[in-house]
């Protein structure tokens, strides 16, 4: 078996298009797959596979497309089985109106008496992350493999750098299904100004059994990866930021926005702050995640959005957003380590009004310290709290 199992692009067109005018009334019966499709990871494009497919289609969703097929003994029986990739639309809906498509992953399973059933079919969807909207950032298809009982989805996260997110199941007997036995990122990143780029790897050890029908790909990412997923980096920053000689990079991630471009998209719980330890062994270690650390949405800036830069230096990281309109006013929170605490902890904010106008000046920036707002954890900051208890 051929280890990469995407059909051709034209295949898939023609199949689609064929499905749609001809297969749309298929009725249920069991069919028998030739001996042939058992020899290639793609379904044939036979009379026989057709007809599978339509009927696998109308029990999912009659509108759904398929978009990758392959074949392998999924759950190591001695029997081919098929793999489905489809898409159909979801209940979401663009900013233009139309459907957000949402991916399914369907598995059907060979019987003894080499035929398949699509009443029978396992149906994944929440392995496949969320849906994809014409109006919204591009997102690629998933990147499906099977062999024998195994499968493995791999997806490319939109952003700033290069990252793939890949998970692994494999077929358990005692569990008579496939449960996930290893979840990855790979994120290529440059780890100074003049260092070359490399790819460095996050591992989630998996202490949880999860089946594949029961995962839900959104939760767990929340749980144990960098990147949530149907999120995307846009800001990050490599620097020692605990001083112990080792670098870690703070990182900026947001929801991507499936409705256009509202500025109410930059409220609490859209954007994230994150932070990393990158090991000497190519391995990052997450140290932790704070949505509110990013203000939400204020007059001016571009189309409302706030934020205007992430530095790092050597034991402190700094966010700086900026607002208004005639008169702008900016801020910035700086963050610094502290040994005592083993954390990093509000050391100063900064708030400065401009005002551009031919006669006027910039006032002098208000600066807050600790004395003023206590000690403030990385992870407990509010920015918008922050900015109505001290600076309003």
């Amino acid at each position: 078996m051929r280890k990469r199992s995407l059909g051709p692009a034209v295949w898939l067109i023609g199949l689609a298009g064929l499905l749609c005018a001809s297969c749309a009334g298929a009725s249920s019966r069991a069919v028998v797959i030739p001996e042939r499709t058992r020899k290639t990871d793609s379904v044939q494009p036979g009379r026989d596979s057709l007809d599978l497919l339509a009927q696998v289609r109308d029990h999912l969703d009659p509108e759904a497309r398929c978009r990758w097929s392959g074949t392998a003994d999924l759950n190591r029986d001695g029997r081919s089985d098929i793999a489905y990739l489809f898409q159909r639309p979801g209940e979401q809906v663009g900013a233009n109106g139309e459907p957000c498509l949402r991916s399914d992953l369907v598995l059907l399973l060979r019987r003894s008496d080499d035929t398949f059933d699509p009443g029978e079919a396992i149906v994944a969807g929440g392995v496949l992350g969320g849906p994809s909207c014409a109006d919204s950032l591009p997102k690629t298809l998933p990147n499906l493999k099977v062999a024998t009982g195994r499968i493995s989805v791999a997806e490319n996260v939109t952003g700033l750098d290069s990252m793939e997110q890949k998970l692994d199941f494999e077929w358990m007997d005692d569990e008579a299904t496939w449960v996930a036995t290893r979840a990855q990122e790979r994120w290529r990143l440059q780890t100074g100004v003049k260092s070359p780029w490399r790819w460095v790897r996050h591992e989630v050890e998996m202490a949880q059994t999860i089946t594949l029908e029961d995962f839900d790909v959104g939760v767990f990412s929340r749980k144990h990866f960098l990147v949530w997923r149907g999120w995307r980096m846009f800001a990050r920053k490599v620097a020692d930021l605990d001083l112990d000689g080792q670098p870690e990079v703070v990182y900026a991630t947001e929801a991507i926005d499936v409705e256009g471009f509202d500025p109410k998209r930059f409220a609490n719980g859209s954007r994230s702050l994150g932070l990393a330890k990158l090991l000497s062994t190519g391995e990052v270690q997450p140290l932790g995640a704070n949505d509110k650390a990013i203000g939400g949405a204020r007059t001016g800036g571009w189309l409302g959005d706030p934020f205007s830069s992430l530095e790092a230096g050597p034991g402190w990281f700094s966010l700086s957003d900026m607002s208004g309109a005639g008169t702008k006013l900016s801020r910035q929170q700086t963050f610094r380590w502290s040994k005592p605490e083993r954390n990093w902890l509000l050391f100063e904010t900064s708030t400065q009004v401009q005002i551009f106008h031919k006669d006027g000046a910039d006032e002098p920036p208000s600066i807050l310290t600790p004395e003023k707002f206590g000690k403030i954890p990385w992870t407990d900051y509010d920015a918008d709290d922050f900015t109505r208890r001290f600076e309003n």
